[in-house]
This record gives structure tokens, C-alpha cells and sequence, in this order.
């Protein structure tokens, strides 16, 4: 349970996708008195559209890209370019949508959105390119605490702490279902979860998904206790988000043909992993940050 959710109110955490959790997180780190559980309260009643955290899309040359905000007296004035994963509905001109800005974590109104079609991953949720285009955000909607980079990237840990359980929760449903199927799925008058070749899948499953729960566990406990550092969290989504999606493959392989039917849960999952590898840091990124904790020297250029 992140912070937010103890200062507040138990029924926030369920509600909130991995991006809004790092609105929600920084608001209540980073936001000053009480203005922080209205815009909490604004994310869990709907009245705010969507979280925007991921970079910059790409744009071509001389159009609008991430900008430095620009402070005119009272008032920041926003130019960018944004790629949204997740929004809670069908965005449209003038939707509220709360922007978390690497620059200055400023909460503000979009201008406009452009929602993405022919996904094959995450259809469940709506993604969006929103474009900021000279919106102008008083300087009392500003996160006065935040004053630097630390802010956005401590906010970053709220989401990838929630993508640990969740890539956790989604490679038991998959072992669950393989493990059903198996059990009752007849060949060669014996259910195939009898055969050798299906068990070690499924022991290979069952250790993957008791060692991603343990893991997720145990980053819990320590976020309790306020010893969490960056880098655990790094190892908790490279490791249980990989192995996700080894069990989602693994289980389809078990269910054969049925595997890539809805019946089943498990194609939905691996595709949904495969977005989850991205966001949040790639699996990439990720791969780098630990190895300059394990040894000392930064890779990333």
C-alpha cells in the first residue's frame, strides 16, 4: 500500500491504475495543506480523466515536443507532448486531466487528446497521445514541495511498487488456469497434468509464481518499515514481470489450442505483460540501474 493510502483513504489504492498512483503519490508528497485530498478525491470520483507520466512521444522536428514550462508572472505556461498508456475513459477536447511535468510536477487541464487505435495490448483501458499546446496553470496549482528531479522519479516508485504485485497476480492467474485445465484434460485415458513433460511446466510455473509473490512480499514489508531504495524496486519489477510473462507462455503451451482463445485467461495476460515490460522503465532500463547498483558504474550512455 503506498504512503497516500494511509494519510487517506483505504479505498483509493484498489481504484488507482500504476500512473495514477504516482499522481496520487506525489500529491501527497509533494503537494502542500489541504489542496492534496482534492485532487485525490478528483482521481477516485472520475472527475480527473487521466494520469499522463510516460515521456515524450515522438514528434517530428520543429512540431511540438517535451518543453521546458515557461513562467509568465503568476502564471506556468505548458508546451508538450505526451504518450499516454492508460486513461480511465474516452478522452476529448477539455477533458481534466492531471499532468505530473518532469520540471516543475505541475497539476493542470488538458487541451486536447488523440486516442490510439489497434492495440493488441491493454485494450481494456484507453490510450491516448495528449498535447499540451501553451496551457497556462496558475502558480497555486504548482506541488510547492517538489524542487527537483527527485520528486518525479521517488513518484516512479509508487507505480513499479504496484507493478510487482500486479505482474505477481497475473502469473498465478496463469499458472491457475494451466493448472485446471491440466487436471482435467484427458489424453490418452489420463489427465496430461499425470505426464512428466506437463509437470515440470507446472513446477516450473508454481516456483516462478511462489518466488514473484515472496519477492513482492518482501518489498512490501520493507516499504513498510521506510528502508525501500530505488533499485529494490527495480529488481522487484525486472524480476516478477519476466518471469510473468515466462509462466503466461509456459501456460499456454499447456492449454495448446485452447491457449490462444478467450476462454482462457492467459493470451490476455501475456499481452498485457508485454506492455507492462515497457512501461514504468523498460526491462532495459531497469537491467541498467541494477547493475549500477551491483557495480558502482553507470552504463546508461
Amino acid at each position: 500500500m503506498g504512503r497516500y493510502t494511509k494519510k487517506y483513504s483505504k479505498k483509493v489504492a484498489p481504484l488507482l491504475h500504476p500512473d495514477e498512483r504516482v499522481l496520487a503519490a506525489s500529491v501527497v508528497d509533494f503537494k502542500a495543506g489541504a489542496k492534496k485530498a482534492g485532487v485525490l478525491g478528483g482521481l477516485v470520483g472520475g472527475i480527473v480523466a487521466a494520469a499522463a507520466v510516460s515521456g515524450p512521444a515522438e514528434a517530428p522536428a520543429g512540431s511540438l515536443a517535451a518543453r521546458v514550462p515557461i513562467r509568465r508572472a503568476t502564471i506556468w505556461v505548458l508546451t508538450n507532448r505526451r504518450m499516454l498508456f492508460f486513461a480511465t475513459g474516452n478522452l476529448k477536447l477539455g477533458d481534466p486531466v492531471a499532468v505530473i511535468e518532469v520540471a516543475d510536477l505541475t497539476v493542470v487541464a488538458a487541451t486536447k487528446a488523440k486516442v490510439m487505435h489497434g492495440k493488441l495490448s491493454l485494450r481494456a483501458s484507453v490510450t491516448s497521445e495528449l498535447v499540451l499546446d501553451g496551457v497556462e496553470v496558475p502558480e497555486a496549482n504548482r506541488l510547492p514541495e517538489a524542487s527537483s528531479l527527485r520528486a518525479p522519479l521517488s513518484c516512479l516508485n509508487e507505480a513499479r511498487y504496484g507493478i510487482v504485485w500486479g505482474a505477481a497476480g497475473a502469473a498465478r492467474a496463469c499458472y491457475e488456469a494451466a493448472l485446471d485445465y491440466a487436471k482435467t484434460r484427458v489424453q490418452f485415458d489420463k489427465p496430461i497434468a499425470g505426464y512428466q513433460l506437463t509437470q515440470a511446466k507446472l513446477v516450473e510455473m508454481a516456483v516462478k509464481v511462489g518466488q514473484s509473490t515472496m519477492l513482492a512480499m518482501h518489498l512490501g514489508r520493507m516499504k513498510d518499515a521506510g528502508t525501500l531504495r530505488t533499485e529494490q524496486v527495480s529488481f522487484g519489477k525486472y524480476h516478477n514481470v519476466h518471469a510473468a510473462l515466462e509462466v503466461a507462455h509456459t501456460a499456454r503451451s499447456v492449454l495448446g489450442a485452447n491457449g490462444i482463445t478467450l476462454e482462457y485467461p492467459v493470451l490476455r495476460h501475456a499481452n498485457n505483460l508485454e506492455s507492462v515490460y515497457t512501461y514504468e522503465g523498460t526491462h532495459e532500463m531497469h537491467t541498467l540501474i541494477l547493475g549500477q547498483a551491483i557495480t558502482g558504474l553507470a552504463a546508461f550512455t
